[in-house]
């Protein structure tokens, strides 16, 4: 029987080393925009700056009480390149992550760390040149004992994220590319990065991006235009 809310899974399905590295020329907000608006967290942000980019497959972790310990497990199990999600249910009265968890991250040469709740001890983590994203600073440090998953499905910033899925993350926010979707959505990144070009050569000649008329668009969206 499964023994849900309290169970580690050592095992995880990578994207391919190549797909992963087609990302990093990819911005969150172009990402955004391949997928409709979806896939971007909420409320997260780099502890420092500037924050180098982040890009790896996604190491999970689920804490519904607060403690902590289940994220040394998902430490020892990620390998160099992923980065540690961990689903903190956004509690900001203690921290999550500290310095000595970012030492050891940076040892391993992970991508980042992205947590849904507090964490402290920035200083040392920008030494290291660490990404970390959290939803908070919090100086106390949080428990170490309680349930909690490793590599299974979280929610972390208002979105999915699956074992294995590719996480995108700057000072411009950060993405989830769901795994089984990552070749398409590189595909369409790749229009909208194209289009991108085209609009920067018209805003730069002093033309509406896109070359559309605003007003037509406005009346087409049923506004009234009056004199």
């Amino acid at each position: 029987m499964a023994n849900v809310g309290n169970r580690v899974r050592s095992t995880i399905d990578r994207p391919a080393p190549e797909l992963i590295a087609r990302f990093r020329e990819a911005s969150p907000p172009d990402l955004a925009d391949a997928m409709n608006k979806s896939g971007a967290m909420r409320d997260l942000f780099p502890v420092y700056t500037p924050m180098p980019k982040c890009v790896g497959p996604a190491v999970t972790v689920k804490l519904p009480t607060g403690g902590s310990a289940v994220i040394l497990k998902a430490m020892e199990l990620a390998r160099a390149g992923d980065v540690i999600v961990v689903d903190g249910r956004g509690v900001v009265s203690a921290s999550l992550w500290g310095g000595n968890r970012s030492l050891f991250a940076a040892q391993k040469k992970l991508a980042g760390v992205v947590v849904d709740g507090g964490m402290r001890d920035v200083a040392e983590t920008r030494e290291l040149d660490l990404p970390v994203f959290a939803r908070a600073i919090c100086p106390m440090a949080g428990a170490s004992v309680g349930p909690g998953e490793v590599n299974f499905p979280v929610a972390c910033g208002g979105v999915v994220v699956n074992p294995g899925d590719i996480i995108v993350a700057d000072a411009e926010g950060i993405v989830v590319i769901p795994r089984v979707d990552a070749e398409d959505i590189y595909a369409a990144w790749r229009k909208i990065a194209e289009r991108e070009v085209a609009w920067r050569a018209d805003s730069a000649a002093g033309r509406q991006v896109g070359g559309t008329d605003v007003d037509q668009r406005l009346r087409e969206g049923g506004t009234e235009m009056l004199p």
